[in-house]
């Protein structure tokens, strides 16, 4: 009894953790934050700037793979970060982009 009792709350408390960012369709993009055509795109530009390379960095917003993101834009969420993720899929006016948690709010 004691078991099932702590899965159903700790089951209950990742729900809420992640409910506003799973659930919610009335999401809004976060200006200034990085969104990427491709997921994979995002975690190349996360690479790029955690080893300080701007010059490769630079090549994907000029080819266009990844732009900064205006704020206050409706979007909907279409792939959630999952429990210890930081990347979300979302469209906005039918384009699929990835940005990380704080671009979305």
């Amino acid at each position: 009894m004691k078991k099932t009792t702590v899965a159903t709350l700790a089951l209950s408390l990742c729900i809420v953790a992640f409910a506003d960012v799973c659930l919610a369709n009335d999401k809004r993009t976060v200006k200034g934050h990085i969104a990427c055509f491709k997921e994979q795109w995002l975690y190349d530009i996360i690479y790029f700037r955690e080893s300080g390379n701007s010059e490769d960095m630079s090549v994907y917003f000029k080819t266009k793979k990844c732009t900064i993101l205006k704020g206050g834009l409706a979007v909907k969420v279409t792939k959630t970060p999952g429990l210890f993720g930081f990347i979300v899929g979302f469209d906005v006016d039918g384009v699929k982009l990835w940005t990380d948690t704080f671009g979305i709010e």
